[in-house]
């Protein structure tokens, strides 16, 4: 039936044509400003959210974010892992629950991170946003010396409704990519065009 053809062509072929694009995207990003994204794997559904926002930028070759799910198969991901961290220009982290309780984040990823922001002449940024309620205070203390993006007394999964909660995120994606375009010396590109938080 042609309704069934529909749901094909979109919810599949569309789906994985953009998929496809946003992964050429990635690779092709060697000369953009590019954002890591650290969290813990549990919390991949905020990642999947933010990334469909990034995506409009990362395909007009504004930005290139990465996350783990980019991990090539076949090599160490460790290795992988801190290569990207070194080469970043900023990153996000999503603060959780799920991400206070994983050691590779609190050891590796976010000790790596702050030293970059601390290293004489660095330009790295670190993001981060408190998505839902946790005791980061105590347990991230680092995090107090670094402003947040948004309210970090309330997280993002306590807005008053969806819509609210959607204009948060697109808060996240508007400062990251404000702040890696006038960080980027060479970028020319017009600045983009964001959905309207009102």
């Amino acid at each position: 039936s042609a309704d069934a053809i529909a749901r094909h062509l979109v919810g599949e072929l569309l789906v994985k044509s953009l998929a496809a694009a946003d992964a050429r995207s990635r690779g092709a990003g060697a000369n953009l400003p590019s954002l890591f994204i650290s969290y813990s794997r549990r919390d991949e559904h905020w990642v999947d959210r933010l990334r469909t926002l990034f995506a409009p930028l990362e395909r007009r070759g504004v930005l290139a974010t990465w996350a783990d799910a980019d991990l090539r198969a076949g090599g160490a991901w460790s290795t992988q892992i801190h290569a990207v961290m070194e080469q970043a220009s900023a990153a996000l982290l999503l603060v959780t629950p799920a991400l206070l309780a994983s050691e590779y984040v609190r050891q590796v990823e976010l000790p790596f991170l702050v030293a970059r922001t601390h290293a004489p002449g660095s330009r790295f940024r670190l993001f981060w946003v408190l998505l839902e309620p946790c005791n980061w205070g105590q347990q991230l203390p680092t995090l107090a010396k670094l402003q947040a993006i948004g309210d970090a007394r309330r997280a993002v999964n306590q807005s008053a409704s969806a819509a609210d909660e959607q204009v948060r995120l697109i808060e996240v994606v508007r400062e990251v990519s404000a702040a890696l375009q006038s960080r980027s010396d060479t970028d020319s590109t017009p600045a983009p065009d964001l959905p309207s938080s009102a």
